[in-house]
């Protein structure tokens, strides 16, 4: 007898007590397991959500400190010309044989570039 065929000729007699609560039993099982699939599924979603936006904010991150280093680069850079221009002119200024009225354009020179 197949298992179709058995279950067709056990299902024209009434069910006992036993076998209801059996079935019962088994319907509330099955009905907490797809509650319990379904809350995993939200749980799954949510965790990738959560990944999701950590990785944006990872990147953001990175992006700032790229900007950072790049914005302390540049200051580096301004600083290193800026006391290269001050040594010209000081350099300049402190040189022998203009005179004293060349050694006050070079005075106002300097006092104009500090200002």
């Amino acid at each position: 007898m197949t298992p179709c065929a058995h279950s067709q000729t056990s299902s024209s007699k009434p069910l006992t007590d036993d076998e209801k609560r059996q079935i019962l039993v088994q319907l509330i099982e099955l009905d907490q397991l797809r509650k319990d699939v379904v809350a995993y599924q939200t749980f799954i979603e949510r965790d990738a959500a959560n990944d999701r936006r950590e990785m944006q904010l990872h990147q953001q991150e990175l992006a700032i400190k790229e900007k950072e280093l790049e914005l302390k680069e540049q200051k580096l850079t301004m600083a290193v010309e800026r006391a290269e221009m001050y040594k010209a002119l000081y350099e300049a200024v402190t040189k022998k044989g203009c005179g004293i009225s060349g050694f006050f354009k070079k005075l106002f020179t300097l006092w104009r570039y500090k200002c």
